[in-house]
Order: structure tokens, then C-alpha cells, then sequence
């Protein structure tokens, strides 16, 4: 009985100092300079949409506000097509862009695209990127473990003549935002070899999985290396922070192409 007392003695006086040395500590920070921000992907065959906004500091919890008035121009092979200030909505995804044009992108593999911001303040963004051909999916297969679980393994020919930046997602039976796997590879492990690459085990008979495989250029596929890590140490106190890489000059974002291929199957 006395041990338990004194044991709980000390305890309170040590809650106590450490109550005592408890202090608010006021801190300066230099004041945040607002950048822009830009998302947009261009897609063999696509209208040209993308997402302006404004960056703001850490500390403040409000979402990033539109930039609307800006001159946004996208240029290839001498060819220069501005992009309206025109809001659309992609369908298929649900996303929201600010600006977009009608006029679809006809990928042309042989010289870049750049595109051109400058809005009201005078801030100017500019980025450049270029297309790249598909890799083609040879094959999706569910495989089964004794619990009748099923993981979907994927199939592909990496090009040996090049170095390659891959992006792969599967999803179950929903298309988008029912990701089961999301992937970011590259060849350094099996150049010019057949790749395989599983998911979990997060399908069952019945289900459709559905599999996209990104052939990424190697500026996308350090944006999206550099930000998976960025979003890990957001939450992670352990993690390294790091910077987010990006193609963009006088702002924040990504500007890249999309080339992909599609196949899906059902689970028997």
C-alpha cells in the first residue's frame, strides 16, 4: 500500500512539472506568396480542359481558389491555341475544370506541347511536355488463395531500347475511384523482360476488375513519385519531406500526356 502511494505521489509531481514548464511560444513566419497552380492532361483524341487555381500557406485549411481572367495558351509546332475561360465537367470522372476548348488534341509523338499562363497579376507559368506511345496490357488474370480471394495479375512487355516510367491501377467494378491497386513503376528491375505485377487480394468471383496501364514520361512520373511521398509525410511524423517535383516554371502542378491501355475482366 505504501509503494502504490508513493508511486502515485510521484506521479501528480511529475504531471505537475511538467504542467509548469509548459509555455506558448509565439512564432514569426515570413509571409506566403501565392502561386499559381495548374492540372492539366492532354489525351490523344480529348478536348484541351484544365484546372487554374491558387496556392495557399499550409496554415490555411480553405480550399484553393479558382483563377479565372487568365491567358492561357497551349502551343505545338509553331501553332499557338488559346484556352478559354470556359468551365467543364468530364463525365466520366466527375471532375471540374475552369478552362476548355472544344478543339481535341491529335497526339503528334515527333515535337513537345507547351502551354502558357499569365494572369491578371502578371504571374506567368509556363510547362512542357510531350506525348508517348501506349504500352499494350497482354493479359489481366484473377488468381485465387484457398479462401476463394482473388488478386488480379497484370502482364506487359517493357521496351529494352528505352528507359520506361509505368502507372498502373486496377479498380473493382466501378471504373474510376474504386482503386485496388495503384502502382508506380519502372523498368530498372526487369529492362526489356515480360513484367507481372499482382494486386492484393481484394476481389471475389463475380466481380469485373478493370485495369489501366499509364506509359508515363519521366517528368509525370516524378511528380507522382515525389507527391505519393509529400502526402505520406503529411501524415507520417517519422517520414522525410520532400519536395514535389514538377514540369512547372512560375508555379505549382503537373502538365503531361496521357497514354494508356485499357482491359477489363470478370472474375470466375
Amino acid at each position: 500500500m505504501k509503494l502504490t502511494k508513493l508511486t502515485y505521489i510521484l506521479a501528480l509531481l511529475a504531471g505537475l512539472g511538467l504542467a509548469a514548464c509548459q509555455q506558448d511560444i509565439d512564432v514569426d513566419l515570413p509571409p506566403y506568396e501565392s502561386k499559381l497552380v495548374l492540372e492539366c492532361y492532354l489525351e490523344d483524341g480529348q478536348p484541351v480542359r484544365l484546372s487554374l487555381l491558387e496556392s495557399r500557406s499550409y496554415l490555411d485549411i480553405s480550399s484553393l481558389p479558382l483563377v479565372d481572367g487568365a491567358t492561357v495558351v497551349l502551343s505545338h509546332r509553331g501553332q499557338n491555341d488559346t484556352i478559354p475561360n470556359v468551365p467543364a465537367i468530364d463525365r466520366t470522372s466527375g471532375k471540374s475544370y475552369n478552362y476548355s476548348s472544344p478543339k481535341r488534341i491529335k497526339a503528334n509523338y515527333d515535337s513537345p506541347y507547351t502551354l502558357t499562363v499569365k494572369d491578371k497579376l502578371g504571374r506567368v507559368l509556363t510547362a512542357t511536355t510531350r506525348f508517348i506511345k501506349p504500352v499494350a496490357i497482354k493479359s489481366i488474370t484473377p488468381e485465387f488463395n484457398q479462401k476463394g480471394e482473388a488478386y488480379g495479375l497484370t502482364k506487359f512487355d517493357d521496351n529494352a531500347q528505352q528507359k520506361n516510367y509505368y502507372r498502373l491501377t486496377l479498380t473493382r467494378n466501378i471504373r474510376v475511384d474504386t482503386l485496388s491497386l495503384d502502382a508506380l513503376l519502372d523498368d530498372a528491375f526487369s529492362n526489356g523482360e515480360e513484367i507481372n505485377w499482382g494486386s492484393g487480394y481484394t476481389f471475389k468471383k463475380g466481380d469485373t476488375i478493370h485495369a489501366t496501364l499509364y506509359h508515363c514520361t519521366e517528368d509525370y512520373y516524378k511528380f507522382l513519385t515525389t507527391s505519393q511521398s509529400a502526402r505520406q509525410a503529411n501524415v507520417n511524423p517519422f517520414a522525410a519531406s520532400g519536395e514535389v517535383i514538377s514540369n512547372i516554371k512560375g508555379g505549382l502542378g503537373v502538365f503531361a500526356t496521357l497514354a494508356y491501355d485499357y482491359r477489363s475482366v470478370v472474375v470466375k
